[in-house]
């Protein structure tokens, strides 16, 4: 179904969203999941149409936009077509702490552009398209730099790398590739939630949310923390991400209706750490007020390939 932009205001309106979590949280779920997957569904075929050769998928979308887990999902619908499919991540071309640029305080930049290994990614890309195989570096996050174990990736004749990550729109990666053998996507939260007109969880909100889960508990960040960096994260993303996410050929929503009520414990619980005297304090309050109008949905339907595993954990795919 394709939603006029009335019948988009009324799918994500709190009233609707709460009156389906208390008759039928489960249903909500699943048609929640089903949305999504239709969104996979579209854009694996767009690749399937894309003819012979290997070929590349670039994968963009701001931070916490569930990236990683819908570039997962069509790798796996791929496969499961026949189609051999391989995921990439930019993140493995970091130069390092050692060689990153800078901000003005002296702290590294890790969402410029230029912290990146450029010539290594025209480089390999280029190898992949014209050659089928590259061998591709491993990035080791605890230690911050370049690991000594390398990845080979081959790829047969009409195979797909998946390449995940905020930068993959950018000219400076794509425009020394072949045009016939690209195909970019953008995934994203388009959407708020709002009731009846009035916004309460913006797009940045639920992003933002997304984020203070997954980073408390896979990054060992406080949600102090993770509020802090968001200024800076959105920054980046003005900077690096905006000016050529409209270039991207085919776009994917990554909301699920059911989210909220799904994240509604453990937010408030993190919310409610940041204390008065906090900086983040006026932050952490209005994302209080949004999330707190949900009703609580039980998360153990949530399917182990959901967008929302990958915040929330129990995921069937490595992040």
């Amino acid at each position: 179904m394709i939603l006029g932009e009335n019948m988009t205001d009324l799918f994500f309106d709190i009233s609707a969203i709460n009156a389906e979590a208390e008759q039928n949280p489960a249903r909500l779920i699943s048609l929640s999941e089903e949305y999504y997957n239709r969104e996979i569904k579209k854009a694996a075929e767009a690749v399937q149409a894309m003819g012979d050769g290997p070929k590349l998928l670039m994968l963009s979308g701001p931070s916490a936009s569930g990236k990683t887990t819908s570039a997962r999902k069509i790798a796996e619908y791929l496969r499961g077509r026949g189609v051999q499919a391989v995921t990439v991540s930019l993140d493995d071309f970091y130069l390092g702490v050692d060689q990153s640029p800078v901000l003005e305080d002296g702290t590294p930049d890790f969402e410029t552009i230029h912290a990146l290994d450029l010539p290594l990614i025209n480089a390999c890309f280029l190898q992949l398209i014209k050659e089928g195989r590259a061998r591709l570096p491993r990035f080791d996050f605890t230690a911050g730099a370049r690991s000594d174990r390398w990845r080979d990736v081959s790829l047969g004749e009409n195979a797909v790398a998946i390449v995940e990550g905020i930068h993959a729109l950018n000219p400076s990666v794509t425009e020394s590739l072949p045009t016939g053998s690209l195909l970019t996507l953008y995934v994203s939260v388009q959407h708020g939630i709002s009731d009846r007109g009035d916004m309460l969880l913006s797009s940045y909100d639920v992003r933002l949310i997304r984020r203070m889960i997954r980073d408390f508990h896979h990054r060992a960040s406080s949600p102090s923390n993770t509020l802090s960096m968001w200024s800076g994260v959105l920054r980046g993303e003005q900077l690096y991400l905006r000016p050529y996410k409209d270039g991207a050929k085919l776009k994917i929503n990554s909301l699920l209706r059911c989210e909220p009520g799904i994240y509604r414990k453990t937010a408030l619980e993190m919310l409610s750490s940041v204390s008065a005297a906090d900086p983040n304090h006026s932050l952490a309050a209005g994302l209080k007020r949004g999330i707190t109008r949900f009703i609580d949905i039980d998360p153990s339907p949530v399917p182990d390939t959901s967008v929302i595993r990958e915040f929330i954990g129990g995921s069937v795919f490595e992040y």
